[in-house]
């Protein structure tokens, strides 16, 4: 069954200063895992930009754990994307629920890199380097 859209005005056109202000969230537009995880990925430096250019000293202490954890989060949505879409590339079975579990970008990390070495060489050498520095 196909979820329907739901359209929220509330922000939409006609609202004359605020239009600007409509973002496309849960059914109300279309952003996909790379659409989020940007988001998570670009709050810190969003947020790291304003208090260095506004000179907020005392809201660095305020704001360092919902930076680390934007950009944590970011990470590991993206790291889930990588995972499930090469593993459909690559005609793997991959169980979605399973993965969208996962929270650890250690495991998460590990299952990309298993997937890579499994299925391309290319990026069986590329993983072997990375792994060097680790």
């Amino acid at each position: 069954m196909e979820k329907e859209t739901i359209f929220n005005n509330t922000f939409g056109l006609g609202n004359g200063r605020f239009d600007w202000l409509n973002a496309c969230v849960g059914t109300n537009g279309f952003p996909d895992s790379l659409t989020y995880a940007e988001g998570y990925l670009r709050t810190p430096e969003i947020l790291t930009d304003y208090i260095y250019k506004n000179n907020k000293r005392g809201e660095v202490d305020l704001l360092v754990y919902p930076i680390a954890y934007s950009a944590r989060h970011g990470i590991e949505l993206s790291l889930k994307t990588i995972l499930i879409d090469m593993a459909d590339l690559r005609g793997l079975a991959i169980s979605v629920p399973d993965v969208t579990k996962i929270h650890s970008i250690k495991k998460l990390w590990d299952a990309t890199i298993n997937v890579a070495e499994r299925t391309d060489i290319r990026l069986f050498h590329i993983t072997k380097k990375s792994s060097l520095i680790y």
